[in-house]
């Protein structure tokens, strides 16, 4: 667990990295961005996918429509040191990256056919997900994924008799505490979706990116695991989260001022 905890946290730092070091101008920090990418690729190949993606997804955009009206020869060489920097890198390492897509395309094509109804066995998920209507099945490992652990569910493992003697009592309470919390956060947001989108439009690239990031545990997760996946897999989403109540929040007492 601890070693499981520590790749998390580099997954997380490695990302982080790339989000804000991309957006920047110098050369440098383009190169800097592809090492964390070849990093980032040894610890999680599809969580690299994911951040790419979010990049992609709100530079895309802005970067045609600045190549269109405003030229901007600094910024555009940058960008092509990067896209060759990217491009030397991935052509060395085309027959392992080639060899994971395949394993990753297997696997999801194993998954979606003959495989769902086994993998929900295997992950003890058949009890309260039906695999074998795929759509709803979905829907219901997203809801599990946002949902669970429910507050009354960890208040009856803190009295039972499953209760694990390494952490003990303790542990569970902090659960239940911040769980507690993370219920009110999401309600809080759903009563608020006006506030949250408004907050939103005025995030910079940098931010818009990570949270983007931050949102796609929650299909790869839910679909993955059925939604039951350990709470450190949760905690990106919950973090998402947070992240959009302090946000939501700060909007909201500013436009009261």
């Amino acid at each position: 667990m601890a070693i499981s905890n520590l790749r998390d946290l580099l997954i997380w730092l490695l990302a982080i990295l790339i989000i804000r070091n991309y957006n920047k101008r110098e050369i440098n920090w383009y190169v800097f961005a592809v090492f964390c990418s070849i990093a980032l690729y040894m610890l999680r190949p599809f969580m690299l996918a994911t951040v790419w993606l979010a990049v992609i997804f709100f530079e895309i955009g802005p970067f045609i429509k600045n190549l269109i009206t405003k030229i901007n020869v600094k910024r555009i060489a940058s960008f092509l040191v990067f896209v060759l920097a990217l491009g030397i890198v991935v052509f060395f390492a085309s027959p392992t990256i080639g060899k994971k897509i395949r394993s990753y395309q297997y696997n999801a094509t194993y998954l979606v056919t003959k495989g769902y109804e086994e993998r929900a066995k295997q992950r003890r998920a058949d009890g309260v997900i039906d695999a074998s209507n795929m759509p709803k099945a979905i829907f219901m490992s997203h809801v599990r994924y946002v949902l669970t652990p429910m507050p009354h569910a960890i208040v009856e493992r803190m009295f039972s008799s499953e209760l694990s003697t390494e952490y003990g009592i303790t542990s569970e309470a902090l659960r239940l505490y911040t769980q507690l919390v993370y219920y009110f956060i999401l309600i809080w947001l759903l009563f608020n979706l006006r506030t949250v989108y408004r907050s939103l439009r005025i995030l910079v690239f940098e931010q818009k990116a990570f949270l983007l990031w931050l949102l796609a545990f929650l299909p790869i997760y839910s679909i993955a695991h059925f939604g039951g996946s350990h709470q450190r897999l949760k905690l990106p989403f919950q973090l998402l989260l947070l992240i959009l109540f302090i946000y939501s929040r700060h909007f909201k007492k500013m436009r009261e001022i």
